[in-house]
């Protein structure tokens, strides 16, 4: 059981061949950088950026990562998750292979509804993030 009372299941740690194979940074496939819908009011605002997943992504604003924080904390914040891409998986067995890959219930999880989660590798460590609707 998790620390927070939140049952985990079993990991099968002799699988020879991962579940998932998540494809590594295609970033050189791109001849520019992609950019967000949000990309040009960074800018506007100071961010500087970098290069993520074949993105260019702010990753700090001028008045330094620790005021931002502590903005966001005691104000408000905005996440540019425009490079994030949904991804739909299909077929009978799909709750069950989401199971397998991910720490989310998401046989229990009522329709309509979603979950943070945490894509997980053979060994249980975590891989990525993800959101399970």
């Amino acid at each position: 059981v998790h620390g927070r009372g939140i049952p985990l299941r079993p990991i099968d740690t002799a699988r020879k061949k991962p579940m998932l194979r998540l494809r590594p940074n295609h970033a050189r496939a791109f001849s520019t950088l992609r950019k967000t819908p949000l990309y040009d009011m960074h800018v506007a605002l100071g961010a500087s950026t970098a290069e993520f997943g074949g993105w260019d992504m702010p990753i700090k604003y001028p008045l330094g990562i620790m005021k931002e924080h502590l903005h966001c904390r005691s104000e408000a914040g905005l996440f540019d998750v425009s490079h994030m891409v949904p991804c739909k998986v299909t077929g009978k067995d799909r709750a069950e292979f989401m199971e397998k890959i991910c720490v989310a219930d998401v046989q229990g999880m009522p329709e309509g509804m979603g979950s943070l989660s945490l894509i997980t590798n053979d060994n249980g460590g975590g891989i990525d993030d993800c959101i399970v609707t």
